[in-house]
């Protein structure tokens, strides 16, 4: 069939191939016709000849390949994908000298369909493809992509080491194509191949690479999406102009036969790699598949390499959710990109009997998974063995992962070196040009000034000075060449000829396995499965469970710790709020809407203020008195202390109002505590009613934003705490990780938390400013107060009173560091969209945009705050997850 007829492009072909260009005295798409065969008809050979029947090994060929016809016509599976992939096979007799031909004819050209859907392919996607050639035993079955393979192409190329060479006529359906290759030293076409259609030259003879002399070669077919009849002989379908004998007719001596399949005990292996993620499970794969390269690996990854190879281009990936495990790429082909032939063939790989290995990190660590695997391979003829890769490695893996580490870092110091270097030459050559032009215009300076000097001598030697001039001059001119000289004399600095060595430190000696820039599995995955990870027991399906790196005992124990780090760092994916903290997070959002309406209301009465500047001035005039008293009693000097708690700068200019009434309430307080010593300051712990301490006196009446701010963080933080004990019922996991802290908060109250407004640079710093409600232990979050506390939020009211006359104590001292610095801002709140799997109540709504007040906390501590002024015009309805932290807006 033509080019066109096949539906052949050069597209279809692997990616990136380089092209050779014919010679000059050949066009490309002829052959070099010459007037006489330089072949002779093959002598007569009397040496015994092969008696094994030659077909297509069954462990050197693709999956998607189905021999049929006792293995004289083979085609490839067509559906669920794999139209797109090439079918490849080697045979099982390979010739190592002499001279044999084999040949193939193609039947039945297929033109498949692409699926529907969504279909954006990064280059042409290809239709069909036939190629015939020989490789060495255990290279790559995808034909000529290497130097351990050649072959012609339908498209009239000869292929090897990925580069294309035009040679030959196309060949098309019914063509009848042999391939003689000649390996008889004693001929003059001796290490070359060449192809006949029909029986007549069709290409010159082409040399084989060298690499490949005085190796057994194997006959190997890849084609896509066609059928192809192969004669292996004894006789010829089209006979050549010469007589030339067929493989199945070679001489034993000429021949090297793959000893069949043989599986110990009469079953081939299925192997199932068990290994915890990110510790060195794929490079076990790599060095297992090396030591037997008889086994195949079953993966998503090699779908991917064999979608390459089969010139799909090369594939964009998705770096969020691209893994090891389960690649995330996009070829721009909906069935390849949902990698919809794995179905398919793992389907086949249970019907073909040979050696494979199922690489699935995640399935082979889940139980259920792994019974679905197994079961695909319950046929008589398979050994299931589980490969447990868990502990520590071997010595000689953590030597391999050193000299890979180590190869890896002197590779960037050599491009370092070479970059340097560059640079050095760089300047190297700039101060050069710079010299040279110094030079330049140091000579042409001197040569000025001679021709100026001898202009004087002359105009001097009119008058009778020519003696003297000319003295002058050769003065000068001396001393020109001898700065010149001085110029010319550099110091080079030695130059490094060889880069620096690199060496290990000693934080990557200690390293068991490589670190490597994609992990083995994606990180919303991992978290979301890593929980139900085991080890095989012997009740499972498993012929055999081996253990690789250490025995049963140490690899139990080992993955038990494993697994228990990994719970305290892992954050959980699935966490839906329970009723519980919706509950909870409810009444509080209408407790301190009251809080907030009671102290607006206190600070708007004139009365119950001034009654509270008398009262606290009572507080202060009383502890006074106690502490001289205490002065008095240690021995210190009470008029010093008395002295020096009395020195206030006086005020600069007019009092205010605010001064004013501080003023006349330290004398009233002062009068009243001389008239009456029976005065008890309030204590915050025992008073009953925390919106009335004294006189409709609130216990809040002097928290500011930042106070408002830090007691909406205690009551969230807690909550929090709490509210992940009961909604995760793992005893392994005690708490929050302070590294989640961000994504629970969001995960729970719908919105963001930047701990920089709160003037922190660290979760752990957020957490030090609440210290008495909520403490980090071992990076991990804990409650300072019980649920029965947490109910009664009285007690995060006298906390933060607490801690507030201690920051006030601390700034009234001198302490700078006393001071809060949160960031104050006014925001638009704005409305969170919920989550699957979090219930979202309608009573919960993001309240209307608003500006800070001169009172009380900011809209940044939250959208559920709302100041009382607009409290009192009802636009303070709850909203689920507008507390008082800050939120996105920051």
């Amino acid at each position: 069939f033509a080019l066109a007829a096949l539906g052949i492009s050069s597209q279809a072909m692997a990616p990136k191939q380089q092209v050779a260009e014919p010679s000059a005295d050949e066009p490309p798409s002829k052959v070099a016709k010459t007037d006489h065969e330089t072949e002779e008809d093959a002598a007569p050979d009397k040496r015994k000849v092969i008696t094994e029947t030659i077909a297509f090994d069954g462990r050197d060929s693709t999956l998607n390949l189905v021999p049929t016809c006792g293995g004289n016509v083979v085609m490839g599976l067509a559906d669920a994908g794999l139209q797109f992939l090439v079918a490849s096979a080697r045979a099982n007799v390979g010739v190592k000298s002499g001279r044999y031909m084999f040949e193939i004819r193609v039947l039945e050209v297929l033109v498949p369909a692409v699926p529907l859907g969504r279909n954006n392919p990064t280059q042409p996607i290809p239709r069909q493809q036939c190629r015939l050639g020989f490789s060495k035993g255990g290279s790559s079955l995808y034909l000529g992509e290497s130097a351990d393979s050649f072959c012609f192409d339908a498209d009239g190329s000869f292929f090897t080491n990925n580069t294309k060479t035009q040679c030959s006529e196309r060949f098309a359906r019914d063509n009848v194509i042999s391939l003689l290759l000649n390996l008889d030293q004693s001929s003059p076409n001796a290490n070359t191949v060449s192809l006949f259609k029909d029986g007549k030259r069709v290409s010159k003879p082409m040399p084989i690479p060298e690499d490949l002399k005085g190796q057994t070669l194997f006959p190997h077919v890849a084609f896509r999406n066609v059928t192809m009849q192969v004669n292996f002989g004894p006789e010829p379908m089209a006979p050549l102009p010469f007589k030339c004998r067929m493989i199945q007719d070679a001489a034993a001596a000429d021949a090297d036969v793959m000893p069949p399949a043989t599986p110990a005990e009469g079953k081939y292996e299925v192997v199932f790699p068990i290994g915890l993620p990110d510790e060195g499970t794929f490079d076990w794969l790599d060095d297992f598949l090396e030591k037997n390269p008889g086994y195949m690996e079953l993966s998503d990854r090699k779908i991917i390499e064999w979608a390459v190879h089969s010139g799909l281009g090369k594939p964009r990936s998705n770096s969020l959710k691209h893994c090891n495990d389960k690649p995330d790429v996009t070829f721009g082909i909906q069935a390849i990109d949902e990698l919809t032939p794995r179905r398919l063939l793992q389907l086949a790989a249970s019907l073909m009997p040979r050696n494979y290995v199922v690489m699935e990190v995640q399935s082979n660590l889940i139980k259920a998974d792994r019974q679905v695997s197994l079961k695909r391979f319950n046929f008589p003829h398979f050994k299931k063995t589980a490969a447990i890769i868990v502990g520590e490695p071997p010595d000689s893996f953590k030597a391999k992962v050193h000299s890979i580490i180590l190869a890896e870092k002197q590779e960037k110091l050599d491009a370092e070196w070479k970059a340097q270097q560059a640079e050095k030459e760089r300047k190297k050559q700039i101060e050069l040009k710079q010299k040279q032009l110094a030079e330049q215009r140091a000579k042409f300076e001197a040569q000025r000034k001679a021709m100026e000097a001898a202009a004087k001598a002359k105009a001097d030697a009119a008058k009778g000075e020519e003696g003297e001039a000319k003295e002058e001059v050769k003065e000068e001119v001396k001393e020109e060449k001898v700065e010149e000289k001085e110029d010319v004399e550099m110091k080079e600095e030695p130059e490094e000829t060889e880069p620096p060595k690199a060496e290990l430190d000693e934080e990557e000696q200690k390293l068991w396995f490589q670190p490597r820039p994609i992990t083995d599995m994606a990180s919303s995955v991992f978290n979301s499965t890593f929980a139900d990870f085991t080890l095989p027991t012997a009740e499972e399906d498993f012929t055999e469970i081996r253990y690789e790196w250490a025995n049963e005992v140490t690899a139990i124990g080992y993955m038990r710790s494993w697994m228990q780090a990994k719970k305290l760092t892992t954050r959980i994916e699935d966490v839906v709020p329970s009723e519980w903290f919706l509950a909870r997070m409810m009444e509080w959002q209408k407790l301190s809407q009251e809080w907030q309406s009671k102290q607006k209301e206190f600070k708007q009465d004139p009365v119950r203020r001034q009654a509270a500047l008398v009262r606290m001035q009572k507080e202060k005039l009383y502890f006074d008195k106690m502490e001289k008293a205490q002065a008095a009693a240690d021995g210190k000097d009470a008029e010093a202390e008395a002295k020096k708690d009395e020195a206030v700068a006086a005020p600069e200019g007019e009092e205010t109002e605010e001064q004013k009434e501080k003023a006349a309430a330290v004398a009233e307080a002062a009068a009243s505590m001389e008239d009456d010593n029976s005065f008890v300051p309030v204590d915050i712990n025992t008073v009953q009613d925390v919106c009335d301490i004294s006189d409709g006196e609130p216990l809040f009446s002097e928290f500011s934003f930042e106070d408002w701010a830090l007691l909406n963080l205690r009551f969230e933080l807690l909550l929090l705490c709490h509210a992940f004990k009961r909604d995760v019922t793992d005893p392994e996991r005690p708490g929050a990780h302070e590294t989640h802290l961000a994504y629970y908060y969001n995960r729970y109250f719908r919105k963001g938390i930047n701990i920089k407004n709160f003037g922190v640079e660290t979760n752990v710093q957020l957490v030090e400013l609440i210290k008495e409600s909520v403490t980090v232990k071992d990076s991990v979050l804990y409650p300072e107060l019980t649920e029965e506390q947490l109910a009664n939020a009285d007690i995060l009211v006298r906390v933060q009173e607490e801690c507030r006359r201690e920051r006030v104590k601390r700034i009234e001292a001198g302490d700078e560091s006393a001071k809060l610095k949160f960031l104050q801002v006014s925001l638009t709140p704005q409305a969170t969209t919920g989550k699957a799997g979090m219930p979202t109540p309608k009573s919960f709504s993001a309240p209307a945009a608003w500006s800070r007040p001169s009172t009380g906390p900011p809209a940044a501590f939250g959208k559920g705050f709302v100041p009382p002024a607009f409290a009192a015009k009802g636009m303070a309805k709850g909203a689920w997850g507008a507390g008082f932290g800050f939120g996105k807006g920051w």
